[in-house]
């Protein structure tokens, strides 16, 4: 009789255990599989910051210092001053490192000696190079090289006091001429002010090649290798500005 009361009980107790044990996992069978979790969007394409564009137009206001050929007439070059004159250059930029165009150059130096007066003017033609450093950003550094063709021309004016001694004085003045193949190289920094306009500075060295020239004297002009009082090149600084056209590279 014992026996079948402990048997009972065990049975009871057996029952209640798996109740409770369904009763616990049947919230999780109604719930089911936890749903699919959505597939989050790709990262937007970041614009580039401030890129580059394939045209650019480049006015420059230059300053250069001469260089000049050692030789008897040497101190008439070396006393002008500082050369003034602008440059425009065109570029083509087919990809953001680098561009190619050509451009042209004038610049006029004005300076004195105790019996005369002096002045010179240089012009040049070129075709343009440059390396961009930076693809994008605020800032455009390069390197740049210019190979063309360019002239000088320096005159020496005897000093006159007088409107009819500067009238004799023209007929003797004499003019010293180099021109032939000219290079410059040299590299700057652009600043970008907006997405079409850019300002910076140039610094560079240039000079002429295998140059020949031209003495006149009271009229009269022989030709052959550069006078030693011709302007033969110099260092150049600059500053101007960009403008840009075109899509973005």
């Amino acid at each position: 009789m014992a026996d079948a009361v402990r048997v009972r009980r065990l049975l009871t107790t057996a029952r209640g255990v798996l109740f409770l044990t369904t009763l616990g996992r049947a919230p999780l069978a109604q719930a089911g599989p936890p749903p699919l979790r959505e597939a989050e969007p790709l990262p937007l394409v970041r614009a580039a910051e401030l890129p580059r564009r394939p045209v650019e137009l480049v006015p420059r206001a230059v300053i250069s210092l001469s260089s000049c050929a050692s030789g008897v007439e040497e101190a008439r070059c070396e006393a002008l001053g500082p050369s003034l004159g602008g440059e425009l250059l065109a570029l083509y930029r087919p990809t953001p490192y680098f561009a190619f165009g050509g451009g042209l150059s004038y610049g006029r130096a004005a300076g004195s000696l105790p019996s005369a007066e002096l002045s010179a003017e240089a012009l040049s033609f070129t075709l343009a190079g440059r390396v961009y450093l930076l693809e994008e950003g605020m800032l455009d550094p390069y390197l740049e090289a210019l190979v063309g063709w360019g002239r000088e021309r320096t005159t020496f004016l005897p000093n006159a006091t007088s409107a009819e001694s500067r009238r004799a004085a023209a007929g003797v003045k004499e003019q010293d001429a180099a021109f032939g193949p000219f290079g410059r190289a040299g590299g700057g920094v652009d600043c970008l002010v907006g997405s079409s306009v850019k300002v910076g500075f140039v610094a560079a060295y240039g000079q002429l090649v295998f140059a020949r020239g031209e003495s006149c004297r009271a009229g009269r002009c022989v030709a052959g290798s550069a006078p030693s009082g011709s302007v033969r090149g110099g260092i150049t600084v600059g500053v101007g500005a960009s403008v840009l056209f075109g899509q973005s590279l």
